[in-house]
């Protein structure tokens, strides 16, 4: 649900931070994303990324980059030799997405089963 809402989320946030940062002389750009959902991405570079996933992300994007290096081994444009974990790590990365800081679960206990594994090295949970 906050997945779909990502955009209505973004207007919160800048309203609240116009008002939040009122007296001071510099308000932080703060850019919500989400995978599978288009958003108004300016150029500037966010001071503070707020990136929306939830379980069925990691599991598509998994079956994806899967099915995708298998095509490319069977057409020929890959070799079975240069798969490794560099490349896996080199198409599961989002370009959108950058490693989180925190990570903020929604759930009684901590389980990331199906979160996306690649983008939790160094995050605090």
């Amino acid at each position: 649900d906050l997945k779909n809402s990502a955009q209505l989320l973004q207007s919160y946030i800048d309203t609240f931070s116009r008002h939040f940062f009122i007296h001071e002389k510099f308000i932080p750009i703060i850019r919500v994303t989400a995978l599978g959902v288009s958003n108004n991405e300016d150029s500037n570079l966010p001071d503070m990324q707020v990136n929306l996933t939830s379980y069925t992300d990691g599991r598509t994007r998994i079956v994806e980059v899967t099915k995708n290096m298998a095509e490319d081994i069977i057409q020929g444009k890959m070799k079975i030799d240069e798969l490794d974990i560099g490349e896996l790590d080199r198409r599961l990365s989002v370009a959108q997405f950058s490693e989180p800081q925190l990570l903020i679960l929604f759930s009684p206990k901590i389980e990331l089963e199906g979160f996306p594994p690649w983008h939790i090295h160094l995050t605090e949970i």
